[in-house]
């Protein structure tokens, strides 16, 4: 049976470190990673990577611009999934590290240098949070504006111009 998932994360960069995770589960258990998990059904993507970098790291984050989409299909026993995993800058609103215990091994903040040339970080993380400290680039949310159909949320990115 084919499948399709979703997924948010959030890059949260305090006093030139940033926040990582290290996973407890999967195939990326025992790595430092992005917090981030699956967008859960009537939940808009934001408000997915707001809630999975609270769950997992205790802090409340607010959404700053979009860095990076990833995309890929693999193959499993049950079918093909296809996934999209689209990550956020976040910024730091409140709050203190604590981890969920029964996804998370660790977490901390980690020195920008230090994630670039560790094993324990995953590929996808690195490549991420390089752009997020090296440039502005990204979209940024656009202003609100009037749709002819009934959202409950509404986003959208542009360029910042």
């Amino acid at each position: 049976m084919n499948s399709f998932s979703i997924s948010a994360g959030g890059v949260c960069i305090r006093n030139d470190k940033v926040l990582l995770v290290k996973v407890g589960y999967g195939s990326n258990s025992g790595m430092w990673m992005i917090p981030g998990g699956f967008v859960e059904l009537g939940e808009s993507i934001e408000e997915a990577a707001i809630r999975e970098v609270s769950e997992e790291t205790g802090l409340e984050t607010e959404i700053v611009r979009l860095v990076c989409v990833r995309s890929g299909t693999q193959e499993r026993e049950d079918g093909i999934q296809s996934s999209l995993y689209v990550i956020f800058e976040v910024m730091y609103k409140s709050g203190i590290l604590k981890k969920d215990d029964q996804e998370i091994v660790e977490i901390k903040y980690w020195d920008i240098d230090d994630v670039m040339i560790s094993n324990e970080v995953i590929e996808l993380s690195k490549e991420i949070i390089k752009a997020t400290w090296e440039t502005r680039n990204g979209l940024y949310r656009g202003n609100e504006i009037l749709t002819n159909n009934k959202y409950i949320s509404y986003n959208y990115y542009l360029p910042n111009i």
